[in-house]
């Protein structure tokens, strides 16, 4: 099956972007010449021009150099496959140092078709035979963890045995597939690993490394507790295996700092540093002038204008994989739990507004998303969203629902006054100026909306709390169907569903749609879970958007280029250019 399988995670509108990074895990090397694209993709669309990423043979490359890139948290949990953890910067650091984890054996090309990673695995081949679904996947013999440990069959049974939902003591964001494997075991040799499912589940790449999603828990990692608590303010690079290795994680300077790994089996890497540094949004515009930072996001006006004439620079445009909006929690202790009030919101809620904010002075535009599980551009998109915007409906709402407007417009109900905090990551100026937009429109219709600014490293902690009414936030967008995320998003005692809506025939749905084989018939039920879902009210799509990233210019193989991750090894300065 050629699908994208990505699962998704939560991604902080503030986040400063590495990040084409933020957002698609960090894209590959193939790319076209300077860039024109200002129109989001559409479905049949050539995604090529989507992709920016000057390719360069590593014959016209300088070998050595330093790359340094921004995120927006560093830590303290670098587990990408935890719950704490499960989040684009930790996605994007540990890529790096552990591919395993991040995108287990699975790549994709920019369009999402899942490719084996040759230097993990040399074959993956699937049979449904009489409804039994085996998958056998063949090893790379060469392939070892930093400390010895071979990567075998063990590796991929100590991941099902994590993710299989029995030992509820692994804080997981899904389940999801592993909770339907029968077994898994040792083929002709321990390179050879035979997965059996006690049911068909599809897309089966999902499993074991679906790409930009989850990875494979190193073997080394063998209880509950370890996998909980050993990567918090530790990366493990001894449990790591890929072209880069730990050199040094200064948790006071928030930075961490690779080097080439002397125990790589595959291409070695161009590179001779690759450092990640934490920077608050604003921030990031000095740092990329003075020469901190080699590439941060351009995909707003204001920083577009701000960076755009910085010498040696160039802007490489792309398409985002987010999907931008707001999340309510429908379980908080306050109004926001009346589903009526978050239909009120929804109603109330003039998306075109807000995505003219984010647009203007970038050229760019695009048709208002109707989900949060696809991009626009799959062939099995559809447009689930639940309301249009319209103020005397969601006035009526209100009112209907016993909230009364007082004379200074504000409504209230048995004594208490229709009070909504929003929760916002990070500082740039056009994420502030949404959120104040929203909170006007609320008011309009008789919400007093209270701003909870945060800074982007305050996210992962505020995943871990969930202290929240409505927050401002982004998906990783999936190219085709979405089956992967289905629990994820909208299983209503799934963890990674931080609004905590749901239903058991919206659960039933989604452990039924893995077992359809036919890729339209499996994204018709997505699309069925995704409109009972957004009856809820509590996920809100306004803006997919581009993905604009200034670089330094001679900088090779990296940039925007939607689902193909970047081949590190790879990534360096053109012979002649400035990277001082």
């Amino acid at each position: 099956m050629s699908e994208v399988v990505t699962k998704r995670r939560l991604l902080t509108t503030g986040a400063v972007g590495v990040t084409v990074a933020a957002v698609s895990l960090l894209a590959a090397c193939s790319g076209g010449s300077q860039p024109t694209a200002t129109q989001s993709i559409k479905s049949g669309n050539d995604v090529s021009k989507f992709v920016q990423t000057n390719p360069q043979d590593v014959s016209k490359l300088d070998q050595g150099g330093t790359l340094t890139l921004p995120v927006g948290s560093l830590g303290p949990n670098f587990n990408f496959a935890s719950n704490a953890g499960f989040n684009s910067d930790t996605g994007a650091i540990m890529a790096v140092l552990n591919p395993l984890l991040v995108n287990g054996i699975w790549n994709t090309k920019a369009d999402g078709t899942p490719v084996l990673d040759k230097d993990f695995a040399t074959s993956a081949k699937e049979e449904i035979k009489n409804g039994v679904q085996k998958i056998t996947y063949e090893l790379n013999p060469k392939a070892k963890y930093n400390d010895g440990t071979p990567f075998d069959v063990k590796a991929f049974q100590n991941m099902w045995h994590a993710y299989s939902g029995k030992d509820k003591d692994y804080t997981v964001p899904s389940t999801a597939g592993y909770d339907q494997i029968k077994s898994v075991k040792q083929g002709k040799d321990s390179h050879e690993v035979i997965v059996t499912m006690s049911k068909v589940y599809e897309p089966y790449q999902a499993l074991f490394g679906s790409p930009g999603g989850l990875g494979i828990i190193p073997p080394q990692v063998k209880t509950a507790k370890q996998f909980n608590n050993a990567f918090t303010n530790n990366l493990h690079p001894e449990w790591s295996a890929g072209p880069f290795t730990l050199k040094k994680y200064d948790q006071t300077a928030q930075t961490v700092q690779f080097v080439p790994n002397p125990k790589w089996w595959g291409e070695k890497p161009v590179l001779s540093n690759l450092i990640f540094k934490q920077y608050e949004t604003t921030a990031t515009v000095a740092a990329f002038k003075n020469g901190e930072i080699d590439a941060t996001s351009v995909s707003t006006a204001a920083r577009l204008k701000q960076l755009q004439s910085t010498p040696n620079s160039e802007i490489r445009k792309g398409q985002t994989l987010g999907i931008f909006g707001m999340q309510f929690n429908a379980k908080a202790s306050g109004p926001v739990s009346d589903i009526n009030v978050r239909k009120a919101m929804f109603q109330g809620t003039d998306r075109s507004a807000l995505t003219e904010i984010r647009f203007k002075g970038t050229g760019w535009s695009e048709e208002l998303p109707g989900s949060w599980l696809v991009m626009p551009w799959s062939p099995y998109y559809h447009d689930n969203y639940p309301a249009k915007f319209d103020v005397a409906a969601a006035k009526k709402t209100l009112e209907d629902d016993g909230w009364k407007a007082g004379s200074n417009g504000i409504r209230s109900k048995d004594g208490k006054q229709l009070t909504i905090k929003v929760t916002k990551f990070g500082d740039d100026p056009t994420g502030n100026a949404t959120v104040q937009k929203w909170q006007s429109q609320m008011k309009a219709i008789g919400i007093d909306m209270k701003i909870d600014a945060r800074p982007s490293s305050a996210f992962n902690a505020f995943y871990t709390k969930l202290d929240y009414d409505t927050v401002m936030n982004v998906g990783n967008g999936i190219g085709t169907e979405g089956t992967s995320s289905l629990d994820q998003y909208f299983g209503k005692d799934n963890t990674g569903n931080i609004t905590k809506a749901g239903s058991d025939e919206i659960d039933k749905w989604i452990k039924q749609a893995p077992s359809i084989v036919d890729p339209q018939k499996r994204a018709d039920m997505n699309n069925k879970i995704e409109g009972a879902f957004f009856k809820f009210y509590t996920m809100l799509p306004y803006v997919n958007g581009p993905s604009f990233l200034i670089v330094h210019k001679g900088l090779a193989n990296y940039g925007p280029s939607l689902f193909q991750q970047t081949d590190w090894a790879k990534v360096g300065w053109v012979k002649g250019s400035d990277h001082s």
